[in-house]
């Protein structure tokens, strides 16, 4: 008897019905150390996650999705991601086509909060735009804007 068979996940961006982090947790620190790599390196890498049908691979894209779910606004000096899921059931002739549409696809999806991951990234983005003023001893005052890239 499978306890999980109820909780079998198609989509990552399914909500699982049920989580138990202790499965697959040295995969999931990987994935999450594959992300930090990434951020500290400013360089992009891929991993790859492959298993038997049922091992929990869609489950553990899920548990990642939600903790790269941001929980705070976007005001704040949190790191940004974007999620993106391709399923590769395609011909290598239609492979790039359909990874050009699914990324379109996810980075508009709405999430729970009603704005798209697009929106939520954008306006991170913005928030970290700051506007200065200067004063000058003569009493001029000089605006600039400076911009902070991640």
């Amino acid at each position: 008897m499978n306890p999980f068979r109820k909780t079998v996940m198609s989509d990552p961006w399914e909500t699982p019905g049920g989580d138990v982090p202790t499965i697959h947790e040295a995969e999931f620190r990987a994935c999450l150390q594959g992300l930090e790599s990434v951020r500290a390196a400013e360089r992009s890498t891929a991993l790859l996650i492959h298993g038997e049908a049922g091992s929990g691979k869609t489950h553990l894209l899920s548990r990642l999705r939600s903790q790269l779910a941001p929980n705070q606004p976007a005001a704040s000096d949190r790191a940004e991601a974007l999620f993106v899921w391709v399923r590769l059931q395609t011909s290598p002739r239609m492979i790039w086509r359909t990874v050009r549409r699914t990324l379109v696809n996810d980075w508009f999806r709405r999430l729970p909060d009603g704005r798209s991951q697009f929106d939520r990234i954008l306006f991170h983005r913005l928030a970290e735009i700051r506007v200065r003023r200067v004063i000058w001893s003569r009493g001029m005052s000089i605006c600039w804007t400076s911009i902070r890239m991640g």
